[in-house]
C-alpha cells in the first residue's frame, strides 16, 4: 500500500479552527443596511459572538446599548438624528462597560482626534475593515485601544488641529443643543425636532435661539454650514 493511501473505512477528522471572541456581544450602528448586514456577516464569520446587534441610527443605538449592555459597539460617524460623535459620549453614559470604536467612510483626518476625546477605543476606515475590523474588535473588548498606522500617526505625529477661529473654539453647547443643532442642519422643523427628542416646541425655540446666538450665526445657511464644517452632517 502506498504512504499516501488510506484504508477504505479509514475516516479523516478534520478539526475546525476554534473561533475567537467567544460570548461578545455586538451592536453595529450604521444607516446603511448593507453595511450594517455586511459587517455583521463579517464578523460572524470570524467571531464567536454571543450576539451581532444591529442599528439603523443612533437613538436607536442607545436604546440597545442600554437593554442590551454590549461589549462592542461599532458606530459610523455620519448617522441621521445623532451623529457618531455624540453617539459615543451618550453610549458611554447609558452603557459605560461597553466600549465603542468609530468605523467610518469619513477619510478626514481631523474626526479622529475629537472621535477619541469622546470616548472612542479605535478609529477604522472602512476601506480598512477586512485587514483590522476583527483585530480592533478583540482588542477594544478587551478595554484596550486599537490604533492604525495611520491614527497612530495622526495622533503622535501630527499637531493638535487649530479651531477655524478663535470664537469658534470659546462655543460651548450642551448635548442638547448639539442634538438640536443637527436635526435642523437637516432640515427638521421645530415640530419633528420636539417629537423625534420628546420635548415641547417651545424648549426647541429656545435651544434653537440659544444656538444661533452662541453661534453669532445670522441664518439656517449659516447654521448648515457650521454643522457640515464640524462633521454634524455630511454635504
Amino acid at each position: 500500500m502506498s504512504l499516501l493511501q488510506l484504508p477504505e473505512e479509514t475516516t479523516v477528522l478534520m478539526e475546525e479552527t476554534p473561533k475567537p471572541g467567544e460570548g461578545l456581544k455586538i451592536l453595529i450602528a450604521d444607516d446603511h443596511e448593507i453595511i450594517r448586514v455586511g459587517t455583521n456577516a463579517f464578523l460572524r464569520s470570524k467571531l464567536k459572538c454571543a450576539a451581532c446587534l444591529e442599528a439603523a441610527n443612533g437613538r436607536i443605538a442607545i436604546k440597545i446599548a442600554e437593554n442590551e449592555r454590549p461589549n462592542v459597539v461599532i458606530v459610523d460617524i455620519a448617522l441621521p438624528g445623532l451623529n457618531g460623535l455624540e453617539l459615543i459620549e451618550q453610549i458611554k453614559r447609558v452603557s459605560p462597560e461597553s466600549e465603542v470604536m468609530v468605523l467610518t467612510g469619513n477619510t478626514s483626518e481631523g474626526l479622529i482626534r475629537p472621535a477619541f476625546e469622546a470616548g472612542a477605543k479605535s478609529f477604522l476606515l472602512k476601506v480598512e475593515a477586512a485587514t483590522y475590523l476583527v483585530e480592533a474588535v478583540l482588542t477594544v473588548a478587551e478595554h484596550r485601544f486599537f490604533l492604525t498606522p495611520l491614527v497612530h500617526k495622526v495622533l503622535h505625529g501630527a499637531p493638535e488641529p487649530k479651531a477655524k477661529t478663535k470664537k469658534e473654539a470659546a462655543v460651548r453647547m450642551s448635548t442638547r443643543e448639539r442634538e438640536i443643532l443637527q436635526l435642523v442642519a437637516e432640515g427638521k422643523s421645530n415640530k419633528e425636532v420636539a417629537h423625534l427628542l420628546g420635548i415641547s416646541v417651545k424648549t426647541v425655540e429656545t435651544h434653537r435661539a440659544a444656538i444661533i446666538r452662541k453661534l453669532k450665526l445670522k441664518s439656517i445657511s449659516d447654521l448648515v454650514r457650521y454643522a457640515i464644517r464640524h462633521h454634524y452632517i455630511e454635504p
